[in-house]
């Protein structure tokens, strides 16, 4: 179970446990049944099979750039470029709050720190509703300007190899 499956299962159930007023011994026999028939089902990720979870992660990684390089090239290109303080991870599908599939996302570090907590996690792509394609990041974010679209790191990957390696190395200083 990957890492950001992890995460939302457990937040959901700090979330779930978070109100100490709500405990059994405060509560009637009535309000016990009224809160067992009013509980959110627990968190289920729609579960896909391997090849259709490797066929959303190869397009994401494939995404072309404005330079007509891969989004998995520009990447390693940054990676290459920034004597190893640029580190992606894993390409990872991401899901709703109902559980549903809603695209990708990929973590990633500037630092000598590999450490799980100390990973970006700003890089991602919500899936079209035929899941062939994803939205940009203008349909995906309707409510940011164009100057907040402009500066986020989606944007400078999506721009190519050149930007992105830019943008990765005023980060680092």
């Amino acid at each position: 179970m990957s890492k950001l499956k992890i995460f939302l299962i457990v937040s959901l159930i700090l979330v779930g446990c978070s109100n100490s007023e709500n405990t059994p011994e405060n509560k009637t026999a009535s309000e016990k049944v009224d809160q067992v028939e009013s509980q959110p089902q627990a968190f289920k990720a729609e579960e896909l099979t391997n090849s259709e979870e490797k066929r959303i992660l190869d397009l994401a990684k494939n995404l072309k750039t404005k330079d007509g390089s891969s989004v998995l090239e520009t990447i390693q290109y940054a990676e290459k470029n920034t004597k190893n303080k640029f580190k992606a991870g894993e390409f990872e599908t991401t899901y709703n709050r109902d559980g549903s599939l809603e695209g990708v996302a990929l973590n990633y570090w500037i630092s000598d720190s590999r450490e799980p907590e100390d990973a970006f996690l700003d890089i991602g792509w919500t899936l079209t509703p035929d899941r062939k394609g994803f939205l940009s990041v203008k349909e995906s974010s309707p409510t940011l300007s164009d100057e907040e679209i402009d500066n986020l790191t989606v944007t400078h990957l999506m721009n190519g190899k050149n930007d992105f390696l830019k943008y990765v190395d005023q980060l680092e200083h």
